[in-house]
């Protein structure tokens, strides 16, 4: 059997930016409308085994939470941290 070899690494940062929801508010009530911005880290190892490759990655590496709690999917992540595995063979 052939050694594993491990073929590449990656490494991720996303860079979620902060908002301002609505400026028509005062200054008093602007902050709880405000949300900051935050990182979030992803890594993917991947390796050559004979005919496959093989990848492994965790998404939101450090399990950040996002800065405030949305109900609109696709702008924060709400899941946390999460792991993936893939497998890929060449014929």
């Amino acid at each position: 059997m052939a050694a594993a070899r491990a073929r590449a690494s990656h490494w991720t940062t996303h860079d979620i930016g902060s908002s301002l929801y609505d400026r028509t508010f005062t200054a008093e009530t602007r902050s709880i409308l405000a949300v900051g911005s935050y990182y979030l880290h992803d890594v993917v190892v991947s390796y050559d085994v004979t005919n496959f490759t093989a990848r492994f990655g965790v998404n939101n590496l450090a399990d950040t939470s996002p800065p405030y709690p949305t109900v609109s999917p696709g702008v924060y992540d709400e899941i946390g941290r999460y792991f993936f595995v893939g497998l890929n063979a060449r014929v």
